[in-house]
């Protein structure tokens, strides 16, 4: 049905299911024909709403099948009916889907640069990973088992054949504890809108959830979640005050582990000058007056020195008029003749 065919499994003796770029195709092949030439005849059909169709496992009763899609995770097929599969359900991973195998209730998915992913498969609508491994390239997975019947996986990761072994009774491996605050823990004078921060730095192939708290309690409130980057943007905190904040984090399995509680303290509340601006020095007044600076002063060394003229030519008035009057008698004597 489609440009390129990626896969064949055999179902029985005369059904195949073959994988392409945009489902699988159930065949079915007559082994008692009187023309050996005859072709596969085409059963169904089944879309798979993903991308390639890589790989094809089946169940070891034959009632399930999944198909590895790429970066598409997986696909879970049922053959309650095997001319007629339906889907049931998908698997996201947060690498590449390359292989899958099947061991009754659980699906393993080699997922290329993210290593193997496990899930549970107790309810096929809705698989849920309960478990990983992490490796350089794992690229093809099948399921074994040991000399006293446990479970083994054999993993071909890049240049290695690895032998695992799942032991679903074990137990979680949490998620990482968060670190390294920002703003530090302790720290005083922080802004009133910053980005809270912490670490380690995101993970492609293991993705967090990270719910954080904040408040001015011991016991801070949850106030937003963050997912991919460990990072959220606050506002409007009030001045000087001290805040407690904690972040808990969630991973793809639905473990969770509770971060420590880190406090800060922010700035002092700043006050809108309500003043009028001071007035322009008097050097200032000078300049951005109309007369320019030479002309006023020439016009204060005028006025001084008429100032002086003025009173120079006063004394000598008043000298003028003492010479009118006698020192001895009081009479007055006329000017002099001529």
């Amino acid at each position: 049905s489609g440009q390129f065919v990626y896969d064949l499994l055999p179902l029985d003796e005369s059904r195949l299911l073959v994988s392409w770029e945009g489902g699988v195709d159930l065949l079915e092949v007559e082994t008692n024909t009187p023309d050996p030439d005859a072709a596969p005849r085409l059963l169904n059909v089944t879309p798979t709403g993903g991308g390639q169709a890589l790989d094809v496992a089946l169940s070891p009763d034959g009632a399930l099948a999944a198909l590895a899609l790429g970066d598409d995770g997986a696909v879970l097929l049922s053959l309650a009916d095997p001319r007629n599969p339906q889907v049931l359900g998908y698997a996201s991973t947060p690498g590449d889907g390359l292989r899958a195998a099947l061991d009754g209730e659980t699906l393993y998915l080699a997922d290329g640069v993210c290593g193997l992913r496990v899930f549970d498969l107790a309810d096929p609508t809705a698989p849920q990973e309960v478990g990983y491994w992490s490796g350089d390239y794992a690229s093809d997975v099948t399921v074994g088992a040991g000399p006293d019947g446990e479970r083994l996986l054999y993993l071909a990761d890049a240049n290695r054949l690895l032998t695992l072994r799942y032991d679903p009774a074990a137990p979680p491996l949490s998620p990482p504890v968060p670190q390294s605050p920002d703003p530090a823990d302790g720290a005083g004078e922080v802004p009133l809108n910053l980005t809270l921060s912490w670490s380690p730095p995101p993970d492609p192939c293991n993705p967090l959830i990270y719910d954080v708290y904040l408040g001015v309690a011991t016991e801070p409130a949850f106030i937003g979640q963050v997912g991919d980057t460990p990072e959220l943007e606050v506002s409007d905190l009030q001045p000087a005050r001290t805040y407690y904040w904690r972040v808990e984090v969630t991973d793809r399995q639905g473990d969770r582990v509770r971060g420590p509680v880190w406090r800060f303290t922010t700035v002092s509340a700043s006050f809108v000058d309500t003043l009028p601006p001071a007035p322009p020095p008097f050097l200032r007044r000078i300049q951005e007056a109309p007369l320019p600076i030479g002309g006023l002063a020439f016009l204060l060394i005028a006025a001084l020195g008429g100032g002086l003229y003025w009173r120079r030519r006063r004394r000598r008035a008043r000298q003028a008029d003492s010479e009118w009057y006698g020192p001895d008698d009081g009479e007055t004597t006329g000017p002099p003749d001529g």
